[in-house]
């Protein structure tokens, strides 16, 4: 007689052993872990979303406080802002009267340019003050210091000519990425970068007609200056 208990049994094993050869339990079990140590890196975070424009060092390299790692795109030649990181480490306090004003008058500066003409003109009335000696009134409306203040004068329309062009440029750009924001062929990031670029050289032609205001406005006062000390002369 047939018996179907064994039957079933066999059946039942021979699905296990073909089981067993479809499925395999894995060896290895894939996982995502976080290797640290004692003194972990620190994320550097820039200050301003922006473009990277030129990389300073290299992958793996060791860098200490103060290295300058990557420049970011700005409406500031970055060689020149370098340039004036090296000349102000290099002139200590009393080493300022020797400041070169006139080579870095011709720098572009972006965002810089208004903390550096306040600190030029900080300079100049400092540099007034001890080589003219305030307390001798004749002497304080110096040809020379005037004469100085012209050689400015010429730098920054020099400098304003070349920022107009960049600005007319970059204005066009930013009417041009407006267009294709709002037709959705750029990104609001892209859109927004340009933006920021038109702005900045707007405010850096800014501060360039506002340098320009202050000096044309320091050369009138010492100019009021001769006149009231030579009609002071010929009334004494």
């Amino acid at each position: 007689m047939f018996r179907w208990g064994n039957l079933i049994i066999l059946a039942i094993l021979l699905m296990i052993i073909l089981m067993s050869y479809f499925i395999k339990y894995p060896e290895f079990v894939p996982a995502q872990i976080v290797v640290t140590s004692q003194n972990p890196p620190e994320k550097i975070q820039a200050r301003t979303d922006s473009k990277i424009e030129k990389i300073f060092i290299q992958d793996n390299q060791a860098v200490k406080k103060g290295d300058v790692l990557m420049v970011l795109q700005s409406t500031a030649n970055y060689n020149d802002v370098l340039a004036l990181q090296k000349i102000m480490e290099a002139n200590t306090n009393q080493q300022l009267a020797s400041f070169p004003l006139n080579q870095v008058s011709e720098f572009k500066l972006g965002e810089l340019q208004s903390d550096y003409n306040n600190f030029a003109k900080a300079l100049q009335d400092e540099n007034i003050f001890t080589t003219l000696k305030p307390y001798d009134p004749e002497n304080l409306a110096s040809e020379q210091t005037i004469a100085s203040y012209k050689s400015r004068i010429t730098s920054l329309k020099q400098q304003r000519s070349l920022e107009l062009a960049q600005f007319d440029l970059l204005k066009k750009n930013y009417q041009r990425s407006l267009q294709l924001f709002t037709q959705k062929v750029i990104s609001i990031a892209e859109f927004e970068n340009e933006k920021i670029k038109y702005l900045q050289a707007q405010q850096s032609l800014q501060n360039i007609k506002i340098s320009l205001s202050q000096t044309q406005e320091a050369i009138a006062n010492l100019n009021k200056t001769k006149k009231y000390l030579l009609y002071s002369e010929l009334h004494n």
